[in-house]
């Protein structure tokens, strides 16, 4: 049986190389949960990945990226009074504030 060095420590892998079946079912439910590429991102990323802090690698990389993508853009194409509305609704805990104010504002100047 061959072993692998896991972050929570020892992962048994099967002779067939196939993950123990309650790792398998934790990381499907996990993809299953994931916003799917190409959906509406109408809802902000604390919200869409709660275990991503604000500055992580998770938003330039993979689903997070995508993600975050998005979001920015569809953002910025809310009016004024659709913004005002959405920030109300979804409050910036403190890791994240001024993330919406600052994206929706640089909307005219093309900024990331």
């Amino acid at each position: 049986m061959a072993k692998e060095t896991w972050r929570s420590g020892k992962l048994n892998i099967g002779p067939d190389g196939k993950l123990p079946d309650h790792v398998s079912d934790v990381l499907k439910q996990w993809l299953i949960d994931q916003p799917a590429k190409g959906t509406v991102p109408d809802t902000p990323p604390w919200i869409a990945f709660p275990i991503y802090p604000r500055y992580t690698i998770g938003w330039r990389m993979g689903p997070g990226e995508d993600y975050m993508h998005a979001f920015i853009s569809w953002l910025r194409d809310l009016t004024e009074e659709q913004f005002k509305d959405f920030s109300n609704r979804f409050p910036e805990p403190k890791c994240w504030e001024g993330f919406l104010v600052s994206v929706y504002a640089s909307r005219d100047a093309g900024k990331p």
